[in-house]
């Protein structure tokens, strides 16, 4: 495809994505439990913006490396590759609509490929594939060791890898009390802890310690744990009873 065609694709795919953004917003928040303000509001708002961000960018390579949001779909279409996404497993149903979508756009056949499966067979299908030249992994740090192990040992594929890991915070005597009980209280709980930059550890000086801890379990007992289609709702269900244990 030329360049202005691929922009043009992505633009569609951006307003369609807009068209039906409370139904993915539903699906995301049905499949992983996250409130449905978020799933609508930071989600879906990101992924449009992403898509209409790459598709002004598709027709100017400069060299330059541009800081942006994560979204990896978006610029591979845009510098006309290929892709095979095979989506987590718990949460396959907004990819799956994503899907119908882009045949809805007109890209042409094989383009995009969305896959479901599990990380033995689906995913690791992709690591070892010789026609598959680059590979971008989010998910835990163990499967992201597996994953670099395979890649290099049988094509020695570009791998990007956004793995989990803990990400503290620390508060000195002299921060913003209510702001870092805030921020600190979001940085565990935000997606229901489910973050791969979850802020787990909180290093408190010894001299504000008993406050801060006092005021941050009060913060956390307020939470509003519910149903996550209700619009007040902070915090939904885990995904998985592996999150919940």
């Amino acid at each position: 495809m030329h360049a202005s065609e691929r922009g043009q694709l992505l633009n569609h795919l951006a307003d369609l994505v807009e068209r039906d953004s409370v139904y993915l917003a539903s699906l995301e928040t049905l499949d992983n439990g996250k409130p449905f303000q978020e799933s609508y509001v930071l989600e879906l708002g990101g992924v449009i913006k992403g898509y209409r961000y790459f598709a002004g960018w598709v027709d100017k390579w400069h060299s330059k490396t541009v800081p942006m949001d994560d979204l990896e779909l978006a610029p591979a279409l845009a510098m006309g590759n290929a892709v095979v996404m095979k989506v987590a497993e718990q949460t396959p149903l907004s990819a799956l609509y994503l899907a119908s979508l882009i045949k809805e756009v007109g890209f042409p056949l094989r383009v995009v490929n969305i896959i479901t499966g599990y990380g033995p067979t689906a995913g690791a299908a992709i690591a070892h594939h010789k026609a598959i030249i680059k590979v971008a992994f989010t998910s835990s740090t163990k499967m992201g060791h597996l994953i670099q192990k395979v890649a290099g040992n049988f094509s020695l594929k570009r791998v990007t890898l956004e793995l989990g890991g803990k990400s503290p915070s620390i508060v000195l005597a002299d921060a913003d009390m209510d702001h870092a009980v805030e921020q600190c209280h979001e940085a565990l709980f935000f997606n229901m802890g489910q973050c791969c930059c979850a802020g787990s550890w909180t290093f408190i000086e010894e001299s504000i310690y008993d406050e801060f801890l006092e005021r941050t379990m009060e913060k956390a007992r307020q939470r509003r744990v519910r149903n996550p289609f209700e619009l007040d709702t902070q915090q939904g269900p885990q995904v998985d009873r592996e999150q919940f244990e």
